[in-house]
């Protein structure tokens, strides 16, 4: 007799488990990419968070401390998340913080096994980038230091920067020879490469060949006319701007990215120098600028 009711306990027991197991909810992952972009331009090595709706933006525990994942961004601004999805459709929050401060945030509904892909706009409204010529190839002469006429060593061109500017880019060849005509290409290379939904505009510029250059030159980036009329007068004291300066090369393309979009149109130089004690050397120039539209 106690053997029977031992074995019906067990059986209860094993039947209970089962039941409870029958129970048990399992989720199904869904994928979703979040897009960080910073006015339009993707937005590299930013932290996202994840929240589930429980802990939408309206609560206290939107927070980082209270989020159920974390994921960083790679080069390109994009986050990726598996979520486990219990119900037919659940509601998660993805954000980026400075601090407790949040910078922006994007929801998305989605359901077990689906794919979704949204963008994430921090520091500005949505919109894109767009590539504009801001120089046409221009070349210019920089006469040697033993030159004996009125002209100096040292030569300059304005460059117009539009409004919105985001970044410019300058590319330049130096060279001995007045019958040297470089082909710098800079805007068509960077149009058929450039897509501002999957990559930043400093890996198409990394990915370009420096034009060829065979005359040592300076290029001083001069935000201001009094600092450019210093350099033109040959004075050592002027102020220059050295994100966007190359001393001593023969050829380079080089990029200059700004805090954020330049809040009007603007002209700033580019300034030339001969080191040369003996030689003319005759520079070529390019440059265009990313233009952000809201």
């Amino acid at each position: 007799m106690k053997n029977k009711l031992f074995l019906c306990f067990i059986a209860l027991i094993t039947f209970g488990l089962y039941s409870c197991e029958d129970t048990i909810s399992v989720g199904v992952p869904a994928t979703i990419t979040i897009n960080v972009r910073d006015y339009g331009q993707p937005l590299p090595n930013a932290k996202v968070y994840m929240f589930e709706d429980n802990h939408d933006p309206s609560s206290s525990f939107f927070k980082p401390f209270y989020a159920d994942t974390t994921a960083l961004t790679n080069h390109y601004g994009v986050a990726v998340f598996t979520p486990e999805v219990f119900d037919d459709i659940e509601t998660f929050y993805f954000a980026v913080f400075d601090g407790n401060e949040c910078l922006g945030y994007v929801q998305v509904s989605t359901s077990g096994g689906d794919t979704r892909s949204a963008d994430l706009f921090i520091g500005g409204t949505p919109g894109y980038c767009e590539l504009k010529e801001v120089l046409n190839e221009t070349t210019l002469t920089a006469h040697s230091l033993s030159y004996s006429g009125d002209a100096k060593n040292r030569t300059f061109v304005p460059i117009k920067l539009p409004k919105n500017t985001v970044s410019f880019v300058y590319s330049v060849s130096s060279n001995y020879a007045d019958n040297t005509s470089p082909t710098l290409r800079l805007l068509a290379d960077l149009v058929e490469r450039y897509d501002p939904t999957h990559g930043l505009l400093a890996d198409i510029v990394n990915s370009l060949d420096d034009p060829v250059g065979t005359a040592d030159c300076s290029i001083y980036l001069i935000k201001d006319n009094a600092n450019l009329d210093i350099f033109n007068n040959k004075n050592s004291n002027f102020q220059y701007f050295p994100e966007g300066t190359r001393i001593g090369i023969k050829s380079g393309i080089v990029e200059v990215e700004l805090d954020e979009p330049l809040p009007e149109n603007y002209q700033w130089y580019l300034g030339i120098e001969n080191p040369d004690s003996k030689n003319d050397i005759y520079v070529t120039i390019e440059v265009c600028a990313l233009v952000f539209h809201e």
